[in-house]
Order: C-alpha cells, then structure tokens, then sequence
C-alpha cells in the first residue's frame, strides 16, 4: 500500500513539516507527498522547506533518521495553480482563481485516488480557507473508507512562529513572540502538535462515471456542484451602465466608449472562450491612438442611443494623444475600483502589462463573463 500525503500550501509551510511530524509520532507511514499551492506558495516551499537540499523539510527526515528515498517528494510534486493561458495564480482572490484551485485539487483527488493500492491522508491544514474548503470537498467526493482528513494543532505559543517547523529530537531554544508582540524565548521541547482525525461522509460512490474515471475540465464538473451562478460584466451602451453581480456604476459617454472598446476587443478575439487572464488582445498606446476610428464609432453609437447630438469637433475622444488614453484609464479604473471594490475591480480594470516602451493594455476578465449591449 503506498501512503499519499496530499496537501494545499499558503505562505505558511511549515504546516507540512508539523504534520509529517504528527504522522511518524502517531506511527502513520508516509510514502509520498502531493502538494497544491500557487506561485507565491511555491515560492515560500522551495525557500524554506527544500531550500536546494538544506530546508526543513530535508532538517527534519536527518532529524528523524528518515531516508529521502523512504519518501517521494521533490519540486516534481508540487503542482502550481495556473491559468487557462498557462500564466501562474499568485494568489486566489477571486471567484475564477477559486473555480481553479477547485477544479485543480478534485482532479489531483481523482487521480490519487484511482488506485486499490494508495492510501490518501488529505492535509487540510494548510493554505487560505477557501484551500482547505476545496481539499475537504475533494475527500467527500473521492474518498474512501480507509483515506483520512487530518487536521494538526500546534501549541498556541509556537503556532505563528515562521522559524518553527517541529519539535526536534535535542530541544532548542527558539524566540517566540507573545499576544503583545514581544519577544521571547522557549524551549522546543514544549511545543506540541496534535494530529486531528476529521470525520467526513464519503459519496463517491454516487458520483457519475465520467467523475471517477477521468475529469478532464471545469465545465465537466459544475453541473454537478451546487454553487452561485458566476458574475457576468455587463456594459449597456444605451445608458452608458456597467453591471457587476448587484452593483453597477454610470459612466460620462466619452469614457463608456473607450472601456467598451477594450471590452469588444476581447470579445472578437481568437483565443478559446476560457480566456481568463489572457492577453492576446492587448495592445500598445500607439495600437490604440491608431484604432481611433474604433473608439468614435462606439462613442457615435452612445449618442446616437441617447438621441443627443454629434458634436464631431475632432478634439478629445475624436483625436486621442498619449496622454489622453492615459487620462481615461486612470479616470475608468478609479471610478470602477470605488463602485465594485479592489478585490473585483482589479479584474475589471484597464491593466497594463510588460514594461515601457513596450506596455499593453487591456481586460483580463474572460470573454465568456462579458455582454456588451
């Protein structure tokens, strides 16, 4: 039987030192280790757990007397959360980044547990909240009756130290800091990690055939999760309005004109219709002085809409410069981040990326959550 720790990992990683420490004192075997996390996550486990052969994680299997052989687990089983266009997610801070990260750790889910002959201990003590949510949904769905949730409790005093990792075999002195931030000293020999059986109800035997044997996509699973129907942008030229969830917010013509521009942009472009973070369709300052024509003929549509009169004086939105276009992106963004907040508006935004001169603007959000209308 091989024995699979599978675990989703934050900033904190030394949650899988604690539990592995936890493990091999409640005499569980560990025969490989799965970990899910994000670039930033990923960042933190190679600085302070691999470290090119000396972090802690290495620490402790010399500690322990444990081979390295004993257990697989190298940068090869770290899988980074990622983008449909392949870019890593630093962090999940949006419905999106979430739907991935879920649909990530139920597919790693399936496949460790496709075997008679592994054992799955799910490690769901790591992470954002939202992490461990998702770890423990992937146990009821996949597991069986002999895999495991584990939880860990780390003696309160030791449990945010960033220099702890487990109680070696020698006690040491390590600095601690107390409820009012200040420093102390404690002996290693006091800390104490309790190792936390989590009851769960397995229904994988209820789960449809094509969720066993191979879940190939995110579409593939949503009919079957219960879940709010995911937010739609929705710009209408008409009343120069854009919608998001249950807020919206007015913008002037002008400025309605030139988001919809980027908005219609993604919506004609080739990329497959999962085009999160995508940006294919972005273009340079100077691509879109020369896609003026563009921006008017939205902007004429507007008016048109609100039965007002065409002023075509060829200034302003008729003869965009360089410092115009900078103008409405910082006038559009600050007006979007004040209605819908920087959690959502920062995929709402006009974003910029690479580095002058050879800056690109553009929406990241999908084409398949825009209407423009």
């Amino acid at each position: 039987m091989k024995y699979i720790l599978f675990a989703v990992l934050g900033t904190t990683p030394q949650v899988l030192t604690e539990a592995l420490y936890a493990l091999h004192k409640s005499d569980k075997k560990i025969n490989a280790i799965e970990i899910i996390t994000t670039q930033t996550g990923y960042d933190y486990i190679n600085a302070m757990l691999l470290a090119n052969g000396d972090g802690a994680y290495y620490c402790y299997l010399k500690d322990y007397n444990i081979s390295k052989d004993q257990i697989e687990f190298s940068k090869q089983n770290i899988t980074i959360l990622k983008y449909p266009n392949g870019k890593s997610i630093n962090d999940i801070t949006n419905l999106t980044e979430n739907q991935i990260l879920m649909f990530t750790v139920l597919k790693k889910a399936c496949e460790l547990t496709a075997s008679v002959d592994t054992t799955v201990y799910f490690l769901i003590a790591g992470g954002r909240k939202t992490m461990s949510s998702c770890l423990s949904l992937a146990a009821q769905l996949y597991g069986r009756p002999y895999d495991r949730i584990y939880h860990v409790l780390v003696s309160p005093d030791f449990e945010n130290c960033r220099n702890f990792f487990y109680p070696p075999p020698k006690s040491k002195p390590i600095e601690l800091l107390d409820s009012k931030g200040q420093p102390f000293i404690k002996e290693t020999r006091y800390a104490d990690i309790e190792l936390i059986n989590m009851p769960f109800v397995s229904i994988r035997e209820h789960l449809p055939v094509e969720l066993l044997n191979n879940l190939k996509d995110i579409k593939q699973l949503m009919p079957y999760l219960i879940m709010d129907k995911p937010h739609h942008l929705k710009l209408i030229l008409a009343t120069c309005q854009i919608i998001y969830g249950n807020k919206s917010i007015k913008l002037i013509p002008a400025y309605m004109a030139f988001y919809a521009f980027f908005v219609q942009k993604k919506l004609k472009c080739n990329q497959l219709d999962n085009c999160d973070e995508c940006n294919d369709c972005f273009m340079d300052i100077q691509e879109i002085m020369d896609a003026n024509e563009e921006i008017v003929s939205l902007y004429k549509q507007i008016i048109q809409l609100q039965n007002r009169y065409v002023d075509e004086d060829k200034k302003g939105i008729y003869a965009l410069t360089k410092e115009d276009i900078r103008i409405y992106k910082a006038k559009i963004n600050e007006s979007l981040r004040r209605a819908f907040g920087h959690n959502y508006s920062s995929r709402l935004c006009i974003t910029s990326v690479g580095k002058k001169p050879n800056t690109k603007y553009g929406i990241t959000l999908g084409k398949d959550s825009l209407i423009l209308q």
